[in-house]
């Protein structure tokens, strides 16, 4: 994606990447089992609306930016959390932004919970 801006040739906002047996990874789904097709589509979610704050751009402020969120069955992130900052409060309303109120891929049919907690952390980058 190249959303260039004056000396900025490109910057990209990283989607999240899941090792199941890596506590450190960029994806982290508890209270229930939504299998890798569900990840897919939380993927294909945020490649679909991430973006790029124009100001943070401009300013070339890059990091990670940690949040906390909080689906129901139906999909809804029903609550959405700040966990590490990127350190751009730009970034971070981005990310905050992108999830806020979003309607995800309801659970697969065999899932027998009624919720789950998500922590995932996106990378906003900028390359020259």
């Amino acid at each position: 994606m190249n959303l260039s801006l004056g000396r900025v040739d490109q910057y990209r906002a990283e989607p999240p990447r899941r090792n199941p047996n890596d506590k450190a990874s960029d994806l982290a789904i508890t209270g229930a089992q939504l299998g890798s097709d569900w990840e897919r589509e939380l993927r294909a979610y945020w490649m679909a609306h991430r973006y790029y704050p124009q100001v943070a751009a401009q300013r070339g402020e890059q990091g990670v930016v940690t949040v906390h969120m909080h689906i129901n069955r139906s999909g809804r992130v029903t609550a959405v959390d700040l966990v590490a900052s990127s350190g751009s409060q730009f970034i971070d309303a981005a990310a905050l932004g992108t999830w806020r109120g979003a309607q995800l891929a309801p659970f697969p049919t065999n899932t027998p919970e009624d919720e789950a907690d998500i922590t995932i952390s996106m990378m906003y980058v900028i390359t020259r």
